[in-house]
């Protein structure tokens, strides 16, 4: 004999209601974090972008090389010589006066920055926040695509640095490629350096103790690329910065 199922409201009194979601079981997942995903459109813009950044760079370097001179010589100079040259301390430095004329290296990267996608502007935020080398390096391998846009940036003055560094060559055959190559990668450095610098401090004048920090910066690179340099040549491996140079 058929026995018929009793239904929710003969159960429990009352009819039953709508079935719970997962979420009000289980609870809600978690949101995904701000600028986590990337499409091919942002990585493609991202590429871009740092591409750009690169481009800003290579004269924004050169001009913090034209203002390293012209600081260290108003620094330095006999007073004879200043006075000579018009005094060169009454007028502003070069980097101050290509600011003035309009080209506002600075601004222009941190436009740049403004451009990147929100999972990129959010990586560069962690590794910047980072205080400290190994914190910085940490945040860095947990956010590779900064440790690629840094690499991407650098390229144009990886070439500024190989066209200096042919010129030494040009000029002093003797000098090793590799030496040649790690020279181009310290001036290219100082520059980049003393243009940062000066960037940022108020008033937008590099001042001779600035100067020399960033050519003490740029000495360190020159010395690492030298390093490097040296390690690869006996490794057999090719030349980077001067290819097709023979040591």
């Amino acid at each position: 004999m058929a026995t018929n199922l009793l239904t929710d409201e003969e159960v429990f009194g009352r009819p039953s209601g709508r079935l719970l979601s997962d979420d009000e079981v289980f609870g809600a997942a978690p949101a995904p974090a701000p600028g986590s995903g990337r499409s091919a459109a942002d990585w493609a813009r991202d590429v871009g972008v740092t591409a750009l950044k690169g481009a800003v760079g290579l004269p924004q370097a050169f001009a913090g090389l034209l203002n390293l001179a012209d600081t260290v010589n108003r620094g330095t100079a006999p007073a004879s010589l200043r006075e000579a040259m018009g005094d060169p301390t009454s007028r502003p430095g070069v980097g101050k006066a290509l600011e003035d004329a309009g080209l506002r290296f600075e601004d222009a990267q941190k436009g740049l920055d403004e451009l990147y996608s929100p999972a990129q502007q959010a990586a560069n935020r962690k590794v910047a926040q980072a205080d400290g080398f190994v914190p910085t390096l940490q945040a860095a391998l947990d956010n590779p695509s900064t440790i690629a846009r840094a690499a991407i940036e650098l390229i144009p003055q990886m070439l500024g640095g190989a066209a200096v560094g042919r010129a030494v060559v040009a000029g002093a055959p003797k000098v090793a490629p590799w030496l040649a190559g790690a020279l181009g990668e310290g001036v290219m450095g100082a520059g980049s350096a003393a243009e940062q610098i000066r960037g940022e401090t108020a008033g937008g004048e590099l001042t001779l103790g600035q100067a020399l920090a960033a050519l003490g910066s740029g000495a360190t690179t020159a010395v690492l690329g030298a390093a490097g340099g040296r390690i690869a040549q006996k490794l057999g491996l090719a030349q980077v910065i001067l290819p097709g140079d023979a040591a």
